[in-house]
């Protein structure tokens, strides 16, 4: 269980550091395909979300770690985030191209950031 505790924020720095970095690389990008590199990039960031939801909630129901209540709800950001950026596009048929893509990322970067906040992790360092 030590080792969900160490993995949850090593986690979130790599979601952060993979959400700018593809949210700028896309921003930049004049070309309209994906090179493999961002395509492995952005599954890799994809299962780091998932595994970062998945450690949190062992931590808060096995290990009984708590946290403040807007940390559960700042969490719920990055659903809202693909649920307009992914789910609606898809819905309606149509495509957010790359800047789109762009604006996703730099999105869920900044959900990441408040949820580092909301954790209070920051305040004890």
């Amino acid at each position: 269980m030590q080792t969900i505790r160490t993995l949850h924020p090593i986690l979130a720095v790599i979601l952060i550091a993979g959400y700018l970095y593809l949210g700028l690389r896309f921003l930049r990008k004049k070309e309209r395909y994906l090179t493999t590199l961002e395509v492995t990039l952005s599954q890799v960031v994809r299962i780091s979300l998932l595994l970062i939801y998945l450690t949190g909630l062992l931590m808060s129901m096995n290990m009984g770690l708590r946290v403040a209540k807007i940390h559960h709800y700042a969490s719920l950001i990055p659903v809202a985030v693909i649920f307009i950026f992914q789910f609606l596009p898809q819905l309606l048929k149509k495509d957010i191209g790359i800047k789109g893509a762009a604006w996703m990322f730099l999105s869920m970067f900044l959900t990441v950031i408040v949820i580092a906040f909301s954790s209070g992790f920051l305040k004890r360092l």
